[in-house]
């Protein structure tokens, strides 16, 4: 048993630094702003499947057929909610002081990681729901928003677009792209009756539905503040 709480302490360790949540989130907004954008976009998308498959399959008990595992996973639970509701704080607020967009996706990553550990901490089917969902979500919403930076970053003259001021530019430019990237950002903001609202929604039903009443209400409020930044950069474009 002690060696398996030892052994489950470094694997969460390790999981945690690859997703990128406090307290192994300085890199993050550093690799972000310091990749490529076509290298940013890879590592935000691709490795956070494999290891979001290995969190629901470790931290989620009906999913887990060892008494010993299950134990374990139980115990280590409390720590993975503190992660989470740490992660979403540290996030939002240091979403707001940032100017780089990058940076500002970095923090938003760091954030939408805290939802989805929230939901699994429901421990329940719901909950797997919600990440999966959740999560779904977040990938596509991460999809097209590189995928619009890409595209106008394909221009010359914007083909060093870094900074939130300099999105104003592309309303003169391309309206259908502006509207796309509002609509991406008002999704992830959690504004319905958009897809992300939904995402939200299930994370709240689920821990409601186990119990979790304070967790709620702090996911609740923390999305307030989460708009705040959203609407922040659709201010630019």
């Amino acid at each position: 048993m002690i060696s398996a709480h030892f052994g489950l302490i470094f694997i969460i360790c390790g999981l945690f630094f690859k997703l990128g949540v406090v307290p192994f989130h300085y890199w993050i907004a550093d690799v972000y702003e310091g990749s490529p954008l076509i290298i940013t976009y890879f590592f935000t998308v691709l490795p956070k499947i494999s290891i979001f498959i290995i969190f629901i399959r470790l931290f989620s008990p009906i999913l887990l057929t060892s008494n010993i595992m299950m134990e374990v996973s139980r115990i280590h639970m409390p720590l993975v909610m503190f992660v989470s509701c740490i992660s979403i704080a540290v996030g939002a607020i240091g979403a707001l002081y940032q100017a780089n967009i990058k940076r500002l996706l970095a923090y938003s990553a760091i954030v939408n990681v805290g939802h989805i550990l929230l939901a699994l901490c429901a421990g329940s089917k719901l909950g797997i729901f919600a990440s999966i969902y959740y999560f779904m979500i977040y990938i596509l919403m991460s999809v097209n928003l590189f995928s619009i930076l890409l595209y106008v970053r394909r221009y010359p003259l914007r083909s060093k677009l870094k900074n939130l001021v300099e999105f104003v530019s592309i309303t003169h430019s391309n309206i259908y792209i502006s509207v796309l990237l509002i609509i991406s950002l008002l999704s992830m903001a959690g504004i319905p009756p958009l897809a992300g609202f939904y995402g939200k929604l299930f994370v709240y039903i689920s821990l409601i539905s186990s119990g979790h009443y304070l967790l709620a209400l702090y996911a609740v409020l923390s999305s307030v503040l989460i708009c705040v930044y959203y609407i922040r950069l659709i201010r630019f474009v």
